[in-house]
């Protein structure tokens, strides 16, 4: 008989959780954001396990995520303790229940409630549909790049006019990077001369991009002057490029910084004056910020530009 009991008393704890999850809750009274924001389920930390066998004595550490943030703020605690194991104790247990919950009946079975919901009594539905921010791009499998809007009121039974939208693009989602002003670098002690910005290859395909490097600004002419090779003396003179830098703006730290892309004298070039050496600085899109990535420090940066230094 007790057995029996024991599992009704789980049924109504099961019924109970379902019940405060899945019922739609009413209408917000207000339109826009509803008063408090709109929280999640309250959902068990660690294995669940109760450390008690009835009377509500037991403790569990529960959490919820303000589903409307950033676009309707939460007030109120994420975090909260809550008893568990909600059938009555029996003798010789000194007390039938734990405070706060108190003996009572439901469907004939002795509980102790009443046994806390997992949606707050104080939920409603927005008049408005609640979407979260777009999310960062990820591959569609057909050589397209997919980013979603997740409906936030579904896990509380508030359904959206759709589920979820989804944006699909046929290009690289991370446009060129933005060449470097010297105004953007002030303040800021640099190596060399600026060259110029190299227009980036993007790979549509791969989200990858490469820009190629040069000497200097000369690349359109025939032939171009290259990474070590002696510049003709007609320009300004006989200059034998040692290498070159590319200066980036990072979009973090919001810092010029010069990193090495060519060094002809750093054994990165086995011949020293070949006919048509390049560097290729190479890119990577981060899907999530729509930043380009310099693959060389892995940081993503705003802009970009060439500089150059000589032996002479």
């Amino acid at each position: 008989m007790e057995f029996l009991q024991y599992i009704l008393v789980l049924l109504l704890v099961f019924c109970s959780f379902f019940n405060g999850s899945f019922a739609q809750p009413p209408t917000c009274a207000q339109a826009g954001c509803p008063t408090g924001g709109v929280w999640g389920e309250w959902k068990t930390i660690g294995s669940g396990q109760c450390d008690m066998e009835c009377g509500g004595c037991g403790t569990l550490v529960q959490t919820r995520e303000c589903i409307s943030d950033p676009i309707c703020p939460c007030t109120g605690s994420s975090n909260r303790t809550t008893g568990c194991n909600f059938n009555a104790c029996k003798y010789p247990t000194q007390k039938v229940c734990c405070n706060p919950y108190v003996p009572m009946v439901v469907n004939k079975v002795q509980i102790c409630g009443p046994i806390p919901k997992t949606i707050d009594s104080s939920a409603c539905c927005p008049q408005s549909t609640l979407y979260s921010e777009w999310s960062g791009y990820s591959s569609n499998g057909n050589k397209g790049w997919v980013r979603t809007r997740r409906c936030l009121t579904a896990s509380i039974g508030c359904p959206c006019a759709a589920k979820d939208i989804t944006e699909t693009v046929d290009v690289c989602p991370c446009p060129a990077a933005a060449g470097l002003a010297d105004s953007d670098c002030e303040g800021t002690s640099l190596p060399g001369n600026k060259g110029y910005v190299q227009t980036m290859a993007i790979d549509n395909e791969a989200c990858t991009a490469t820009v190629m490097f040069y000497a200097a600004n000369q690349a359109t002419q025939t032939p171009p002057f290259y990474f070590c090779k002696p510049m003709a003396s007609g320009y300004q003179g006989a200059m034998n490029f040692q290498g070159a830098y590319i200066t980036v703006k990072e979009s973090v730290s919001k810092k010029c910084v010069a990193h090495t892309a060519f060094d002809c004298e750093g054994g990165k070039n086995t011949d020293k004056y070949p006919s048509a050496p390049r560097q290729d600085v190479t890119f990577t899109c981060n899907l999530q910020t729509k930043k380009w990535i310099l693959d060389f420090t892995g940081n993503d940066i705003d802009s970009y530009y060439q500089g150059n230094w000589t032996l002479n």
